[in-house]
């Protein structure tokens, strides 16, 4: 591809993504899935202007990592804190059920053990974005229920990405080995652990040099590297990249306490400047991985007739809304429609299930009637989930 083809698509993929995800913000959905769609109309399924080349899947894997870095700067240290009961019951119900039910269904097709954990993991992960924009329509953001269902969120990314790490281990060499999962895990447990403390010192160094610099954009510049650096130290120790963004994030986050600086409210203020800086960077790069993810499903090659395909999004579609649903019933201290509520909030799939997808898709694993039936399946919940969550709100 020639520098001026590249350019060409960068353009159109970059305006039609921003106009399909606008398109469907207005209409009460997320904007991943108008992205995705953008993904569909010019890739291979229908229009064939996009090529996913090498550079873009590369741009797109920046984007993913970006998006963790925001997740991960979006999680309150302190928040987890006040409503960690009832979260971490909530997000460990909604991590093992669809584990569980996930494995079981993708073994009772007929796909292998590698796979189905595949597909299972991928089954886990709950959209922050989608949940929490349905419950700030519905004026319940400062309520136990949306507390814990932002709490038990949080807390589901976190799991999910130390998940996808150990998985990814699993797609690269696709086989199960025990020892070296348990290798990789506490490598990975290792890092997730002294990783936001360093990058917390980096950026406490960071933000007294920005303080004296003549030159404007060092705290953009030098934050966007040591993302990027840490992304590159995850990768080595063989984790996904994604990771190392994310604990670079979570460094950033408010509250995120640590006896290197005293100054909390310049602290604060610096967080806040990060945000704000790397805002547009991420709202730039990521839009690129979720059309990657539509580009690289061809529609035009898939038995529509084929009744794998049809099992397939069924029982995925089933096990998925089922694992998350009854999250909320181990809550006994709570009102049987709280607890059906809370499990409904869990249910919508985004970013990281598409993470995990593209994962398997890009390692191989994955073929195409496989990741098409997955991501039909992240959108058919994802169409579901608000209109069942603003149903069982309405009455408040």
């Amino acid at each position: 591809m020639g520098t001026h083809d590249l350019l060409w698509q960068l353009a159109l993929l970059i305006i039609s993504a921003r106009v399909l995800g606008e398109c469907a913000s207005r209409l009460g959905y997320p904007a991943v899935l108008g992205e995705i769609l953008t993904g569909l109309l010019l890739g291979p399924s229908l229009l064939g202007v996009i090529q996913v080349t090498e550079t873009l899947h590369t741009l797109g894997q920046i984007g993913v990592v970006l998006l963790l870095f925001r997740i991960g700067q979006s999680s309150d240290i302190q928040h987890l804190r006040r409503h960690g009961k009832a979260g971490l019951a909530l997000a460990t119900t909604g991590v093992i059920l669809p584990l569980a039910l996930g494995f079981w269904a993708c073994r009772l097709l007929g796909l292998n053990e590698t796979i189905a954990l595949m597909v299972a993991c991928t089954l886990t992960a709950t959209s922050i974005g989608i949940t929490l924009r349905t419950l700030s329509d519905l004026k319940q953001t400062d309520t136990p229920i949306s507390n814990t269902v932002l709490t038990a969120a949080i807390l589901d990314d976190i799991m999910g990405v130390i998940l996808l790490s150990l998985t990814y281990q699993f797609a690269v060499t696709n086989s199960i080995d025990l020892v070296q999962t348990l290798a990789v895990g506490s490598s990975v447990l290792v890092f997730f652990l002294l990783s936001p403390i360093a990058a917390r010192i980096i950026a406490t160094l960071i933000r007294h040099v920005a303080d004296t610099s003549h030159i404007p954009g060092l705290t953009s510049t030098a934050s966007l590297a040591l993302v990027l650096v840490f992304a590159a130290i995850a990768e080595v120790i063989g984790a996904p990249a994604l990771l190392g963004g994310f604990a670079a994030g979570l460094a950033l986050s408010h509250h995120f306490m640590i006896p290197i600086d005293l100054e909390t409210e310049a602290e604060d203020r610096f967080v806040e400047k990060v945000r704000q800086a790397m805002h547009p960077i991420e709202q730039l790069f990521t839009p690129i991985f979720f059309v990657v993810v539509g580009a690289s499903i061809d529609l035009s090659q898939i038995e529509w007739q084929s009744p794998t395909l049809l099992a397939l999004v069924t029982l995925l579609t089933l096990t998925g809304i089922a694992g998350k649903v009854v999250a909320g019933l181990p809550l006994l201290r709570w009102p049987w429609r709280d607890r059906w509520t809370l499990g409904i909030a869990m249910m919508a799939r985004g970013e990281v299930f598409l993470v995990f997808a593209e994962l398997g898709r890009s390692s191989g694993l994955f073929d195409n009637t496989l990741y098409t039936a997955l991501i039909l399946v992240m959108v058919i919940i994802t169409l579901i989930a608000p209109i069942c969550l603003k149903w069982m709100l309405k009455p408040a």
